[in-house]
């Protein structure tokens, strides 16, 4: 689920869209979201290594800046 399926947890829930209860589940899903794909990135990582990408320091410098 991306955040674009957000929408029908709220209504499985009743959840009104911007009360306090939808909010917090927003932001445990968001968090979970990036804490998933950061571990899954690190093990990708970790088993494929890095991105083309990422090797040509060049690059990354100059979107970074």
């Amino acid at each position: 689920m991306g955040f674009l399926g957000l929408g029908s947890p709220f209504v499985m829930l009743q959840m009104k869209y911007g009360d306090e209860a939808s909010l917090e589940f927003t932001e445990r899903v968001a968090r979970t979201m990036a804490e998933v794909g950061w571990e899954r990135g690190i093990e990708l990582a970790q088993e494929k290594g890095a991105a083309p990408i990422m090797l040509d320091n060049s690059k990354s410098q100059q979107r970074c800046c």
